[in-house]
Order: C-alpha cells, then sequence, then structure tokens
C-alpha cells in the first residue's frame, strides 16, 4: 500500500476545507446608511393642573386676534403656523378650566358674539398677536467649495413670507460659472398681549404684554428661492418649527402666570358697574 500517496490526498482534502467553508457561508451585507431622523416635531401642547376651586366668573373665549403687523402672518397657509395659532386657541379655554372658570366659545371675534352670548359672559379674554415670523433671503451668491449644494427641502414654501433677492443673477442659467447659493436668515419679532374686556362694550380690563423676541438665526449657503425651488432645507424647516414651539410654550407659560382668580372677580365687579351704567 502507499502510505505516501494517501497522506497527500488528505493533505489536499484538508487544505480545501476552508475554501468549502467559504463558499457555504452567507455573505456579508454592506453596510447601511444611518437612518435620516424625521423632521423636527414642535411640541405645541400645554397642561395647567386643575386647581379643583371653582371661580364664580364667566369667560367668553375669544380666537387669537391679529395687530396690523401680524395680519399677513396669520393669513399663510404654513401647516406649522395653523397648527400653532389652531393649539393657542385650544389650549387658552383648556387652561382657564382647569382653573376653575366657566367658559363659552370660543368665538371669532367680540362681534360675531350675539347679545345673548355677550350678557351671558362676565368678560371676555382673548390673546392678541403682534408678532411675525419671517425667512429673509439675501442676494445669490457663488456657492463655498465647502456647501452642501445639493440640500434637499422638507417642506413648501408656498403662502410663507419670504423677501426674493432683488438681483439680475439668476442661479442655474447658462454661462454661470459656480452654483449660486443664498444666505438665509429666520427672524422672530413682536409681542403677545393678552387682553380681558367687558363684552358689550369692549372696554379693556386687563392688558398684559409678552415681548417675543429672538435672536435671528442664520443659514449659509441656501438653495436661492424662486420658480424652480419651493423648499426649504432641513435645517431651516426645523429652525421654524422649533422656534413657534418657543412662541407656544411661552405664551402659555405667561398666560398661565397672568391668570388670577382674584383679580378676574374684581375685573367681573367692574363690568358690572359699566353696564349699570350703561343702562341708566
Amino acid at each position: 500500500m502507499n502510505h505516501c500517496g494517501c497522506g497527500r490526498i488528505v493533505a489536499r482534502c484538508v487544505s480545501l476545507l476552508p475554501l468549502v467553508a467559504a463558499a457555504c457561508m452567507p455573505a456579508t451585507k454592506a453596510a447601511e446608511a444611518p437612518a435620516v431622523p424625521p423632521p423636527y416635531q414642535a411640541n405645541f401642547t400645554y397642561k395647567s393642573p386643575p386647581t379643583g376651586q371653582p371661580v364664580d366668573v364667566t369667560l367668553g373665549i375669544l380666537d387669537p386676534q391679529f395687530g396690523e403687523d401680524a395680519s399677513l402672518y396669520s393669513k399663510q397657509s404654513n401647516p406649522i403656523v395653523k397648527n400653532m395659532l389652531s393649539s393657542l386657541d385650544a389650549s387658552v379655554g383648556e387652561l382657564l378650566v382647569a382653573k376653575g372658570f366657566k367658559t363659552t366659545g370660543p368665538y371669532a371675534s367680540l362681534n360675531d358674539m350675539t347679545f345673548p352670548e355677550k350678557k351671558a359672559a362676565d368678560l371676555v379674554l382673548y390673546p392678541q398677536v403682534n408678532f411675525k415670523a419671517e425667512v429673509i433671503y439675501g442676494p445669490p451668491h457663488a456657492a463655498p467649495p465647502s456647501a452642501a449644494t445639493e440640500k434637499k427641502g422638507t417642506n413648501l414654501l408656498e403662502g410663507l413670507p419670504f423677501i426674493t433677492p432683488k438681483n439680475d443673477a439668476k442661479p442655474g442659467t447658462p454661462g454661470t460659472a459656480t452654483p449660486q447659493v443664498c444666505d438665509a436668515k429666520l427672524s422672530v419679532s413682536g409681542s403677545v398681549v393678552f387682553v380681558v374686556a367687558e363684552p358689550e362694550s369692549g372696554a379693556k380690563m386687563m392688558n398684559k404684554v409678552l415681548k417675543v423676541d429672538e435672536a435671528d438665526q442664520t443659514f449659509a449657503a441656501q438653495p436661492c428661492p424662486g420658480p424652480g425651488n419651493t423648499e426649504w432645507t432641513r435645517e431651516v424647516n426645523d429652525a421654524w418649527a422649533k422656534a413657534h414651539e418657543v412662541l407656544f410654550q411661552s405664551s402659555m407659560k405667561a398666560l398661565d402666570s397672568y391668570v388670577n382668580a382674584e383679580e378676574l372677580q374684581g375685573f367681573k365687579s367692574q363690568s358690572k358697574e359699566l353696564r349699570d351704567k350703561k343702562a341708566y
């Protein structure tokens, strides 16, 4: 028997084992790209713990009213703005009920209340919005080498107040040597005024102001707005959502601290005096 020949065969079989094992192993998956986080979801909820103490004051609740500077802002179709204003409207009534007040409404405005509705309410309360938020774009300029020129938008700009740069340069036209971008600025300024008034005459009993000015936020090398681009980048869209969350939360916290049962009971007495004088 040729033992040497058998030895060579065994050695050859042993040397093939790693290859066979490798062929039987499942193919390794390519590394997956990290998941892109969803857009920032602003928190437009505010809860005030119930006091458990009823207050003998009936408040007519009006929708947020808008000053002249905020009228255009209030008519935006932007979903974040609409959501914030709707939540502010609902949360004011919820806060007052939690504090023990009886409420009616909400009503679109004082003029939309009928005479019986005004008679049934001791006072009316509403937030008057005098602030505006806007994204302002600067003139187009050459994109720096490090700029991320392929940023994708996440939120349509339709109905939003932005200033289109007054510049003859048109990004993307033939002959443009380098890609054109615009620097953007998010600006928030103004105030929210919480008003308590006598329903029939509209005479104001309380007029407390909350300033809502915020430091401007700047975003370099953004896609310029125009017919071919109606979207914000993720960073601008998220900053817009966070700014409105701050507006909502700070407004509700201020109202929570302003509303005082004893003070409003005093306003109720003053309101009754005004009505009695008007009757004469």
